[in-house]
C-alpha cells in the first residue's frame, strides 16, 4: 500500500510543481491586466510576483505604474523608491516617481526626480516636458520655457509642448510688461 501511495505521489509531484506560478508568470499576468486597464488586478499580480522575487526592480516599478493609474500616488512612490533602491540607474522609475510627486503638488521634489531621470536619459522629450510643467507650477517660467524648447528640439511635432511653450512665452511677456 505504501509503495502504491509513494508511486502515486511521485507521479503527480511534477504536475503539482509545474502548477505553481513563477514570479514571471504573475508579472506577465500583471502586464495583461495593465494593458486591459484592469489596474487593481495588475497590482495584485505584481504583488504576487514581488512575494516570490522581491529583489526584481521591474516588478516594483510596474506595480508603481498601476498604483499611479489608481491615483494611489503614495503607494506608487513607495514602489518607485524600491525599484530605484534595487536599480539606481532606473531612469523610468525616477521619471514616473516625478509624475506621482507632481500629482501630489510636490513640485520641487518632482523636479529633482525629473532632473535625475535626465541625467540617465538626456534625450527623452517627455521628461523635459514634465519638468517644464513642474517649473511652471512653481512660477519658474524661464526654466519651464527652456524645458519646453528642449522638448521641441527632441520632438518637433509635440503639440502639447508647443502649446505650453506659447503659454509660457505669453506669461513671461506679461510679467515683463510687454
Amino acid at each position: 500500500m505504501r509503495l502504491k501511495t509513494l508511486s502515486l505521489l511521485l507521479a503527480i509531484l511534477p504536475v503539482l510543481l509545474h502548477a505553481q506560478k513563477t514570479a514571471n508568470d504573475h508579472f506577465q499576468d500583471g502586464l495583461k491586466h495593465y494593458k486591459a486597464a484592469e489596474y487593481q488586478e495588475a497590482v495584485n499580480c505584481y504583488s504576487q510576483a514581488i512575494k516570490l522575487a522581491p529583489k526584481d526592480p521591474d516588478y516594483h516599478y510596474h506595480r508603481g505604474l498601476s498604483n499611479r493609474k489608481l491615483n494611489q500616488y503614495e503607494a506608487a512612490i513607495a514602489d518607485y523608491d524600491t525599484a530605484i533602491k534595487l536599480y539606481p540607474e532606473f531612469a523610468k522609475a525616477y521619471f514616473n516617481r516625478g509624475i506621482a510627486k507632481r500629482q501630489l503638488n510636490q513640485y520641487s521634489a518632482a523636479i529633482q526626480d525629473y532632473t535625475h531621470a535626465l541625467e540617465l536619459d538626456a534625450d527623452n522629450p517627455k521628461i523635459y516636458f514634465n519638468r517644464g510643467i513642474a517649473f511652471r507650477k512653481l512660477a519658474k517660467y524661464k526654466e519651464a520655457l527652456a524645458d519646453f524648447n528642449k522638448c521641441l528640439e527632441l520632438s518637433p511635432k509635440d503639440e502639447k509642448a508647443l502649446k505650453m511653450k506659447t503659454l509660457t512665452e505669453d506669461k513671461l511677456k506679461k510679467l515683463q510688461g510687454k
